[in-house]
């Protein structure tokens, strides 16, 4: 017998290294927050990492990416002294070892108590990281938030103008990008209104020494024009950018405007004095502090609180390599993109004395929090925000996980681009089209299964058909609305089709009546029919209709004399957005445009867009001009939120919203014109198809315009659209 310790059963074999094995990543090596975010998210889908260690990870990029206050550092996070670590781009840096991942981390201050930092296996590594983020901080164009200004030198003035000792009111001026160029856009003012300017998004100029006694001396004329901040930033313009006019090379547009080549010069900072001898404008009535104690992301036009709590949210998120985004609209708040859930947020937050709440949203398209300070936040010696200061928080994240999430663009899945335009087809061939056009798609291919079984559920009889089995659970809400309104064209053909009785379809190459998205063909004949999202569908244009009565009136089958609503369509078409409402309310010399007419000083028929714009002018502050404006909105029954009158540059919001509204109502409670209005448009042989489709069934529903009733409607002031209509099935 052998003995106990040579049995062979009881040898157990080393365990061998398993090459497959999985390495976790190194939080410390993500070069900001974002990019962290994203590659942890992807190696979840990937099935490299679990949910469990997802979240232990995601908390340890959490605290390496978090705003480092030296007074409240725990000692868990410092081993070492910071150490001296040389100057780069102005910027003085330092360097400290820590007892977590990655060891060494490098810093420096961009403004006083604001810090950007970057870690590495070594102090070298940990630098040479900080030096590639400065770089891409120095680099970036500086985002503008509100509406700024564009200032134009004197140069520009004896090169432009006709006589440059002064100004006169027809300079319509815009800012646009041509060509992958950026240009300036002076406009042609001996063939145009001062209507089509505006309508093409012109800004009228006017002359800065009016605004300004300390100019008022100066013999040359300096011109100045307003823009957004949305264009400035879709554009990617400079918010206090220099930029030179090439006026030795100017071209003409196709309306006979000037367009000038411009040349980016570099930044404008506080307290610069700015002497260029060629013609030039700058971006900014305030310049921002461009130095090591203010970098350029830093607002130091903060006159409130909230102004300055944004201000410091901003400058965190920056520093913590998120990115921010832009909007004028709705009540002042701040934008950018942070992947994750309200607990994430509010582990972010709640260090630098922030809380994180949910709310009502103030986007249609992205989930909206409140951002409110626990405790006074000092900001330097001087600013000190409240505690309880609030600010509300629009998180536009796309990335994966995200509410929001789009996979489709507002261009994908329209007939066009599965290559139905100009084809009369039968159901079972659009099947076809359908199958092959998405297959062939890169940008979707993989969703053509999911689309294909849409479609063939779209066959079905009846107004409500379920959706079970078929997996949509990828595709966000957002994702849906994209494939309700565009895919929803080409469901609602093949719907029509097995519901209505057509025979084939008609997919137009290009639409003579813009309304109509194809045709339905029965015996011969091609019936018109538009295709609305969502159950109700949305407002449909005036301009539209009246081109589509255009054929009718050449016919002798519609006299516009004959109806009150024409006139109405046609001041609409005319005029641009905002001076529309003008013009509308002096054809009906309503109640209102007649108070207004005595406020400004001045008879109705000489009340026009351009004089609105002057008498905004002469009021000094904002508190003046509500004083004077609140006494008319009690008149006539309208008024706008309060934070429009915070709003100097948009001034004009507090007279064209409530003459908008005001004409709405006005034209609504009319009899004679909304029956007119419903005798136009049920003129129109057109049929309307509503499509709804959700994750768990989609919806039909469809009517004849002449068996409808029609409401004028409008899309409010910051839409900057014009007035339109609705389609009501309901209301008798």
């Amino acid at each position: 017998m052998n003995p106990w310790f040579l049995k062979e059963g009881d040898v157990i074999a080393f365990p061998k290294k398993d090459d497959k094995a999985l390495t976790l990543p190194n939080v410390g090596l993500y070069p900001n927050f974002l990019t962290g975010v994203d590659d942890l998210q992807a190696r979840v889908k990937q099935g490299e990492l679990s949910d469990e260690m997802y979240k232990k990870l995601y908390t340890e990029l959490l605290q390496r990416f978090m705003r480092r206050e030296s007074a409240e550092t725990p000692w868990f996070m410092v081993e070492y002294k910071d150490e001296p670590a040389g100057e780069y781009q102005g910027y003085k840096l330092k360097v400290y070892k820590t007892k977590l991942n990655p060891p060494f981390i490098a810093f420096t201050e961009i403004r006083k108590g604001y810090e950007i930092k970057q870690g590495g296996k070594t102090k070298e590594e940990a630098v040479d990281n900080l030096k590639k983020e400065i770089d891409i901080i120095v680099s970036k164009v500086a985002p503008a938030s509100g509406t700024t200004s564009l200032l134009f030198n004197a140069p520009f003035a004896h090169e432009t103008l006709k006589d440059p000792t002064t100004m006169d009111n027809n300079l319509y001026m815009k800012i646009d990008v041509i060509d992958e160029k950026k240009v300036l856009v002076v406009g042609n003012s001996s063939e145009y209104s001062p209507e089509d300017f505006v309508s093409a998004g012109f800004s009228l100029a006017y002359d800065r020494r009016k605004k300004d006694k300390r100019l008022a001396g100066n013999t040359t004329a300096m011109p100045m024009i307003n823009v957004s901040a949305g264009t400035l930033n879709s554009l990617k313009f400079d918010a206090n950018g220099i930029y030179q006019v090439q006026t030795d090379s100017p071209e003409k547009d196709d309306a006979g405007n000037t367009v000038y080549p411009l040349q980016y010069i570099g930044r404008t900072s506080y307290g610069t004095k700015i002497r260029q001898t060629k013609p030039h404008f700058t971006v900014g009535t305030e310049k921002t502090f461009e130095s090591s104690e203010t970098p350029w992301f830093i607002a130091e036009a903060s006159r409130t609180p909230i102004d300055q709590l944004k201000a410091f949210v901003q400058t965190t998120v920056v520093d913590a390599g998120l990115k921010l985004g832009s909007s004028t609209r709705h009540e002042k708040h701040t934008r950018f993109s942070f992947p994750g859930e309200l607990k994430d947020y509010q582990s972010f937050f709640q260090p630098i004395g922030i809380s994180v709440s949910e709310r009502s949203n103030i986007s249609g398209t992205f989930e909206t929090y409140n951002l409110t300070t626990t405790r006074p936040i000092s900001i330097d010696n001087k600013t000190v925000i409240p505690a309880g200061t609030q600010l509300p928080w629009v998180n536009n994240y796309t990335g994966a996980g995200s509410r929001s999430e789009k996979t489709f663009g507002d261009k994908d899945l329209t007939p066009d681009s599965i290559g139905l335009s100009g084809l009369r087809i039968t159901d079972n061939e659009i099947f076809l089209k359908i199958k092959t056009g998405i297959a062939n798609n890169t940008d979707y291919a993989q969703y053509s299964q999911q689309f294909l079984e849409l479609a063939k559920r779209s066959a079905a009889k009846g107004n409500t058909i379920s959706l079970s089995g078929i997996d949509l659970s990828k595709f966000s809400d957002a994702d849906l609305k994209v494939i309700s309104k565009n895919f929803g064209e080409v469901l609602a053909s093949i719907w029509c089709i097995r519901n209505l009785d057509y025979e084939k379809i008609l997919f137009p190459n290009v639409s003579n009546a813009k309304m109509i998205d194809f045709y339905g063909e029965l015996d011969g004949e091609d019936y018109p029919i538009s295709v609305k999202s969502g159950t109700t569908g949305g407002k449909v244009s005036v301009v539209n209709i009246l081109e589509a009565l255009e054929d009718k009136v050449k016919a002798g089958k519609v006299n516009p004399a004959e109806q009150k609503a024409y006139k109405v369509f046609e001041l609409v078409r005319d005029y641009g957005a905002r001076p529309q409402m003008l013009e509308l309310h002096k054809y009906f010399n309503t109640e209102a445009i007649q108070k207004l007419a005595i406020l400004i000083g001045t008879p109705v028929k000489n009340l026009d867009h351009s004089i609105v714009l002057e008498w905004l002018k002469k009021f000094p502050n904002s508190k003046a001009f509500q004083k004077t404006l609140l006494p008319w909105h009690k008149e006539i029954g309208k008024g706008v939120k309060a934070i429009t009158w915070e709003r100097d540059n948009e001034r004009l919001a507090a007279i064209i919203g409530p003459l908008a509204e005001s004409i709405k109502d006005f034209l609504n409670n009319n009899d004679e014109i909304r029956g007119s209005l419903n005798q136009l448009a049920q003129k129109l042989s057109i049929i309307q198809v509503n499509v709804d489709v959700k994750k768990s069934l989609m919806t039909f529903q469809w009517n004849r315009f002449e068996n409808a009733n029609f409401y004028f409607e409008y899309p409010g002031y910051p839409s900057g659209n014009k007035l339109g209509f609705r389609m009501d099935t309901n209301k008798k």
